[in-house]
């Protein structure tokens, strides 16, 4: 009794085969606590780890004879299930209908039989090596995804297990250690919101990346596949050239949105969108460069933060300038500016005007009533009164205060020379600008003027008692009217 009670306080290590004896002799000595043991399922030996996003479908075209245990034997015919594409040549699957484990056969041993409409696959792709990535016919995988999606009722969320790009947005530059680069904003089928950063140069090597693409391609050159132009570059400059410096701004503005034309062209065109050119490129672990990806539901980051975590101490060149213009040319234009102060007191500015008249005109007197007193001490009694020059002195008064004090006017004829613009740009910050009222006649002048300042593609105004801003183009606005009632406008870039 005691080695049965001493067998049964220690720790089981193993599973006991059933029929196997305790010390006792006894077969169920075990029994209890074999029952407590929990029973796990059984799971394959080698664990298959796979990034396959698809639900592929398989039929065999020939038959494969395996010839090591890594490989599955098919006959022609079967019904396989995808389970990875390793890249080399060979796809792992697994029967449907029998119960055997996974094997690797030749791609092109299998077609298609059904695709995934959320995630498809181009037959090209499972039987291209990796080091095929990016030379694939472009016109061959269109048609034939084409018609694979022809009864999807909304777009992929990948193709060939890689999210593409449906947006990017190119709407600012700044400087790094004496070089510009370009915010890219990109936004991916599957959701992914990535910032990254180029430079002229990686653009310049995508369009000879793509040209490269398109003479390896089989598919003839037509106006399908043809290229976008890319911008050219802009000269530099010195930096600390303040001269140039807004010219300089202007023309990095125009390149800006010129790429941004540029490679929204290339997202127009299927064929460009999904090569494995143009993916890599906007990936943001392309060649090592700065750049960072998150989810879009999840990217609350204002603009100054993007720049921050995509490459830190970066200059934002148009905020500091126009920081720059707002402290040191506003004090300058209030000196040269041929607006007359405001006439806060203007009970003393008609007091002194009134005393200088009446100054000038008791000069006057004196002297037109020594001239006249020999004319009366003739002609008249002493005791008549002039009333001539009574008559004389208030006209010239009245006339004199009406003519020369702004001050008697309710309305000066002098009235506010400039125009106040308020601009909130594409990185929702606000730009204070001044413009001449003269120079703005109609909505295309104001247009004009604001384009030589910042660049946008529309334009769009805050109108007096609204709370929204609506299409400058859209709008029925008469400038002289509203110039009349308003001295400064609400505006915003888009």
């Amino acid at each position: 009794m005691k080695t049965t009670k001493a067998l049964i306080s220690l720790p089981i290590t193993a599973p006991v085969a059933p029929g196997t004896a305790n010390a006792a002799g006894s077969p169920f000595g075990l029994a209890g606590p074999l029952r407590s043991l929990t029973i796990l399922k059984p799971s394959p030996k080698n664990q298959i780890a796979s990034n396959l996003r698809s639900n592929i479908i398989l039929v065999s075209k020939y038959p494969f004879k395996a010839e090591s245990r890594n490989e599955l034997l098919v006959a022609k015919g079967a019904i396989l299930k995808l389970l990875d594409r390793p890249g080399n040549g060979w796809l792992l699957v697994k029967y449907i209908d029998k119960v055997l484990p996974p094997g690797l056969i030749p791609a092109c041993y299998v077609e298609i039989a059904i695709n995934d409409t959320k995630n498809p696959v181009t037959m090209e792709w499972l039987q291209s090596n990796n080091a095929q990535k990016g030379h694939l016919s472009l016109l061959n995988e269109q048609t034939y995804l084409h018609l694979q999606l022809k009864q999807s009722s909304g777009p992929p969320l990948t193709i060939n297990n890689r999210a593409y790009p449906t947006s990017v947005s190119i709407s600012n530059f700044l400087l790094f250690k004496q070089r510009y680069w370009y915010r890219l904003d990109v936004v991916l089928s599957d959701g992914t919101q990535c910032y990254v950063c180029r430079y002229y140069q990686d653009f310049y090597n995508l369009h000879v990346n793509l040209l490269n693409l398109l003479n390896k391609s089989l598919a003839p050159l037509n106006d399908t596949l043809k290229l976008p132009k890319l911008p050219e570059p802009i000269p530099s400059r010195n930096i600390e050239d303040e001269n140039a410096e807004e010219s300089q701004i202007q023309l990095l503005l125009k390149r800006c949105n010129d790429l941004n034309v540029y490679i929204n062209r290339l997202i127009l065109n299927r064929n460009y969108q999904l090569s494995d050119v143009l993916i890599d490129w906007l990936s943001v672990s392309y060649k090592g460069l700065p750049g960072f990806k998150v989810k879009k539901e999840s990217a609350n980051m204002d603009n100054d933060a993007i720049n921050d975590k995509i490459l830190p101490d970066s200059v934002n060149v148009i905020k500091a300038y126009y920081e720059k213009v707002k402290v040191v040319e506003e004090p300058k234009e209030m000196e040269t500016s041929c607006e007359p102060p405001k006439r806060n007191k203007s009970k003393k500015n008609i007091f002194n005007h009134y005393q200088q008249v009446t100054s000038s005109a008791n000069i006057q007197r004196n002297v037109s009533t020594r001239s006249q007193a020999s004319f009366t001490s003739n002609n008249s009694s002493p005791n008549t009164p002039n009333t001539t020059f009574n008559s004389s002195f208030h006209n010239s008064i009245s006339s004199m205060s009406s003519s020369s004090s702004p001050g008697l006017s309710r309305t000066p004829t002098n009235a506010k020379i400039h125009v106040k613009c308020k601009i909130t740009n594409f990185n929702d910050e606000i730009v204070a600008i001044r413009f001449k009222r003269s120079l703005i006649r109609s909505i295309s002048d104001l247009k004009h003027l604001v384009k030589q300042k910042v660049y946008f593609t529309k334009l769009f105004i805050k109108l007096p008692n609204t709370d929204i801003f609506r299409n400058i183009d859209e709008v029925n606005l008469n400038m002289t009217e509203y110039l009349k009632h308003n001295d400064k406008f609400n505006l915003k870039l888009a």
